[in-house]
């Protein structure tokens, strides 16, 4: 039966299953919550002896709900709370805002390349702070939260320091020193050209002209860039600007090192950023691995051929594979590329033990089919089951049923160490050939 299904079949597969998880393996996030896009960038503050928190949101158009307005237009509401909350978990500070979002034409409403921005900032003893972001559809009332731990530094009892950085789209600065920016907030990159950064270096004293040493490593720790530049101090707190090649940059984390030097002083600073491109899943951060997670889902030779592209071409290979898939072509989503990395990420962060989550069989099966519709576990036993294990002493096992495939799927750990091995792997020999059509 399984053999003469077509790769529709594949699809229907990866993309049902989530409204049927059972409370033992929920899904990573829903799709009905709205999602939306975080920086936060601990700058000196006007006030003395505290420290700046500059808070920066977007929210794609399309994950808000639009209702239609007398006036032909469509509108949304939402609602976002910032609660921050210091070492000892006692509420330090917190706001409440909401946004609307209106717009001319239906069509808009679907945008992902549009987006709702908030900013707000904060003022506070430097120290350790936990911060706790909602975001609210005022519609259907649906949350998404996004919690960060920060340290805020103390700006002012150094003679040099470094802000941290925002990265933005596009940063002007007038000769007084004074800064327009337009915050990039890690959303998806459309085309290559410039992403700029903005940090200010800080100095009580006149130490004369700066120099700022820039260099960025990619995941593997090596050098992708580096830029040497002096700059003049403009009182207090002195704005630097610099851009990012990111044409250079592959889909993936980066490291970035700053050095800034000023007669016999020195200030360092390490930060991380993310260069993601428009069509990559919303999950991955690192294009190499992606590519080594199609194993579940693709033929040797799309393997082989992704491989073998020239690393400036082995993204547009990538995306062609999940494009030829696209349930609906012509969109900006790919919905199965999406569901499939989601698995991927819900397998990494629940199924890690000796091996990376995808790499092991709990998370293979999960990410072939998704959640199971009911779930067996004995985590302690003590006892053989001869109808299962052959006769031979284990440590816990869990058995996974999907009643619509009429399959069950055993999970033994012989050791303890919760390194769960598949007991029945014929269950799925079949299911490869509608995966790999």
């Amino acid at each position: 039966m399984f053999k003469k299904m077509s790769w529709s079949a594949a699809v229907l597969l990866l993309l049902a299953g989530w409204g049927y998880a059972q409370v033992e393996i929920p899904p990573i996030i829903h799709e009905d919550l709205p999602n939306y896009y975080l920086d936060m960038v601990n700058v000196r503050s006007d006030k003395p002896n505290q420290s700046r928190l500059d808070v920066y949101i977007k929210v794609p158009y399309d994950e808000l709900q639009f209702l239609k307005t007398p006036s032909d237009s469509f509108r949304a509401k939402y609602e976002v709370t910032v609660v921050i909350f210091d070492e000892d978990d006692f509420q330090a500070d917190g706001k409440t805002w909401q946004r609307a979002v209106t717009v001319g034409s239906f069509a808009e409403t679907s945008l992902r390349t549009r987006y709702s921005y908030s900013h707000t900032s904060f003022d506070l003893d430097p120290g350790t702070y936990r911060v706790t972001v909602g975001l609210m559809d005022m519609d259907t009332r649906k949350t998404l939260t996004q919690k960060t731990k920060l340290e805020l530094r103390d700006f002012d009892n150094h003679k040099l320091t470094i802000s941290d950085v925002l990265f933005a789209d596009s940063v002007h600065v007038t000769p007084d020193g004074a800064v327009k920016a337009f915050p990039h907030v890690n959303t998806p990159r459309r085309r290559a050209g410039s992403l700029y950064g903005l940090f200010y270096v800080y100095s009580k004293k006149d130490l004369g002209p700066y120099s700022v040493r820039l260099i960025i490593r990619n995941a593997k720790r090596k050098k992708v860039f580096q830029d040497t530049r002096q700059f003049p101090r403009v009182g207090m707190a002195t704005p630097i600007v610099f851009s990012v090649p990111d044409s250079q940059l592959a889909h993936g984390q980066y490291a970035m090192q700053i050095e800034v030097k000023a007669k016999k002083q020195k200030a360092k600073l390490e930060t991380r950023f993310l260069i993601h491109w428009q069509g990559m899943p919303v999950t991955t951060t690192d294009l190499e691995k992606a590519i080594q997670q199609l194993q579940y889902i693709a033929h040797g030779k799309d393997m082989k051929k992704i491989k073998k592209a020239r690393p400036e071409d082995q993204m547009r290979a990538f995306l062609d594979f999940w494009k030829r898939r696209d349930p609906t072509p012509g969109t900006e989503r790919n919905e199965l590329m999406e569901e499939y990395y989601r698995r991927v990420q819900y397998a990494n962060e629940h199924f890690s033990g000796m091996r990376e989550g995808w790499k092991t069989d709990m998370g293979m099966v999960y990410i072939m089919l998704g959640p199971p519709n009911d779930v067996e576990r004995n985590p302690m036993t003590r006892s053989y089951i001869p109808s299962f294990f052959t006769e031979r002493p284990i440590k816990a096992w869990e058995v996974w049923h999907y009643y619509d495939l009429n399959r069950y799927f055993i999970f033994v750990d012989e050791n303890g160490f919760g390194d769960f091995r598949l007991e029945n792997p014929q269950a799925l020999d079949d299911l490869y050939n509608i995966f790999r059509y």
